[in-house]
């Protein structure tokens, strides 16, 4: 997924939940700038932890 907040008009935040499968973990990357830059900060989201919001 590609979210783009700085465009927006207000304050944004995108909540993630890991609904997957048990075991399955959501590796999370998040990038300044473009998608083929290195990404900025990693989490990782186990099966049904509590969500994540960036």
């Amino acid at each position: 997924m590609h979210f783009d907040l700085n465009q927006a008009h207000c304050k944004n935040h995108v909540v993630i939940h890991n609904e997957l499968g048990p075991g399955i973990i959501l590796n999370i990357a998040c990038r300044k700038g473009s998608i083929d830059d290195t990404p900025t900060r990693f989490h990782k989201l186990n099966f049904k932890d509590p969500f994540y919001i960036i």
